[in-house]
């Protein structure tokens, strides 16, 4: 179906940016800004690869000796 100008019918009857009774209003970034920060920092912090490469290897040592053997 089509509204009068047109374009497809809204199978709702509320205008464009209201809101149901009840509805909590939906956010767009749903990435809280603070976390985008830290992301970000520890991407600048993170731009030497040799100590990424170095916590990762020890990462796996640590994993590696706490996994029991099966």
């Amino acid at each position: 179906m089509r509204d009068l100008d047109g374009g497809p019918r809204r199978n709702c009857q509320l205008a464009e940016g209201d809101r149901a009774l009840l509805q909590a209003k939906r956010e767009l970034d749903v990435i809280p800004r603070h976390v985008r920060a830290d992301h970000a920092a520890q991407q600048v912090l993170g731009e030497d690869a040799s100590a990424s490469r170095r916590r990762a290897d020890e990462a796996v040592r640590l994993i590696e000796a706490g996994t029991p053997e099966m």
